[in-house]
């Protein structure tokens, strides 16, 4: 009948609704779970049925998956096949990617708690003996609960499983290839910009490369450019071959240890890096600001608010005024000074502190 609708396309007990988005291993779709009478997402996984082993390998890592159960992963509810090709069925997320997210004003506290949310989930994958192996903040869904899920593993393996078809590209081959844009299986596994040096040369991953992929995306939220330079993945391959990293200044509330922590995480060597994300997820913790130090710092300024109101106040009276020793003991003396010194210790700026320190002594010499 002429202008009568076409029905939704099908996808065995799932309607399509909409492209939600398309890479090198697949395309997802936002689609409608009829018998279940529930919404989700459904990735149509390519290029693997080029043999009978790939689409095994998939299936049994895509069902390693299904029994992850941690709330930084999204839920998959099943996998299987059709003639339209192997798919994935798994929980909906309304919200923002991770990448998306990052393009908003944030504080940097803001951005370690998401990423500490991502890097959860990735320990998670690993303790189930999967690998991501693509990790990038696009792969990062934030939900509009504000939790994090990490997603599409079209292209996990199992770390004992055998591995895709990944070869490593000449020298020259690499000269013009975008860092940024996924490949797919048979040329490399992975987005260059996140990959580690063992993925760039074809070789055999483990969790260790994740953690690389993850130390990538966020040295590149915390400092505002990536790690290594190169703007064509031959420049970047040699530089993260060589460990070539970059030394950018550090933004304000970025801690000064953070980039200790995330080179290690991006060392050459996998053996290098951190034994585990549950390693480095209490390292990043550890660089947190301490509990307490906000209390101290604020202590600290309102010590120095007070002594100016006091400096203020001496030169609205009369001259003259007596016990000016006394007045002041309370409000500056050797434990104030002590408490304030190790806030600004806590807050590496001790150099800051020598500075206020003696400013404040020749204050309080003239004041007396």
């Amino acid at each position: 009948m002429v202008g009568e609708a076409s029905p939704p396309p099908r996808f065995g007990r799932y309607t399509l609704i909409r492209r939600l988005g398309e890479g090198g291993m697949g395309t997802v779709w936002s689609a409608y779970d009829d018998t279940l009478d529930r919404r989700v997402a459904i990735k149509v996984v390519s290029g693997v049925h080029r043999s009978e082993r790939s689409r095994d390998r998939m299936l049994r890592e895509a069902k390693a998956l299904a029994r992850v159960n941690h709330p930084n992963v999204v839920q998959v509810f099943e996998v299987g096949e059709l003639e339209q090709g192997l798919f994935v069925a798994m929980e909906y997320v309304v919200g923002d990617s991770l990448r998306q997210w990052l393009t908003g004003e944030r504080q940097f506290h803001e951005v370690l708690a998401m990423f500490l949310q991502a890097a959860r989930g990735l320990a998670a994958v690993h303790e189930a003996k999967l690998v991501h192996r693509d990790f990038k903040p696009d792969n990062v869904m934030i939900g509009d609960d504000g939790r994090v899920r990490l997603m599409d593993f079209g292209i996990a393996k199992q770390e004992a499983g055998p591995e895709l078809e990944a070869v490593a590209l000449p020298e020259d081959a690499r000269a013009e290839i975008s860092i940024d844009r996924i490949t797919r299986t048979g040329e490399f596994i992975g987005t260059p910009m996140y990959m580690s040096p063992e993925q760039l040369r074809g070789l055999s991953v483990d969790a260790r490369s994740d953690q690389f992929g993850f130390c990538v995306s966020l040295f590149r939220a915390a400092y505002h450019t990536l790690p290594f330079p190169g703007e064509k993945l031959g420049a970047l391959a040699q530089n993260v071959f060589l460990g070539n990293t970059v030394d950018p200044p550090r933004p304000p509330g970025v801690p000064a240890g953070l980039r200790a922590i995330l080179l290690r995480g991006l060392a050459v060597d996998p053996d290098a890096r951190w034994p585990s994300m549950d390693a480095l997820i209490q390292a990043l913790e550890r660089s947190l600001p301490r509990p307490g130090r906000q209390r101290r710092i604020a202590m600290g300024v309102a010590t120095v608010a007070v002594l100016g109101g006091v400096a203020w106040a001496s030169r609205a009276r009369e001259p003259g005024c007596d016990g000016g020793p006394e007045q002041l003991a309370p409000l500056w003396n050797p434990a104030r000074a002590d408490a304030l010194r190790s806030a600004f210790a806590d807050a590496d700026a001790e150099t800051t502190f020598d500075h206020v320190e003696g400013a404040l002594g020749r204050f309080v010499q003239t004041w007396l």
